[in-house]
């Protein structure tokens, strides 16, 4: 499964769980399962040179399920992760 989305189809289930490309993602950090603001029909393709995102605090983020935020275009990624702090079992700096 790719890490950034681009050309994968995204479905989320009418409990929250998200599948991308067949497989159910594994969210422990997701705080509340829930649809959210979604005024987008699943299942979603991303579009090339577009990423997929969506917050963790799932009931009230808007992200990539709604048409006001979309997906975001790789060129307006400008950050990089480079140290974990939670969950603190995982805490330390990342490749």
């Amino acid at each position: 499964m790719s890490s950034d989305f681009r050309g994968d189809i995204i479905s989320i289930d009418e409990n929250g769980n998200v599948t991308v490309s067949g497989s159910r993602l594994d969210e422990p950090y997701a705080s509340l399962s829930a649809e959210g603001e979604c005024d987008i029909s699943f299942p979603f393709t991303v579009p090339s040179g577009r990423y997929f995102v969506m917050g963790d605090d799932r009931a009230v983020s808007v992200d990539s399920r709604s048409t006001a935020a979309g997906c975001v275009a790789e060129e307006n990624i400008i950050g990089k992760v480079t140290f974990r702090l939670l969950p603190f079992s995982d805490a330390g700096r990342l490749n």
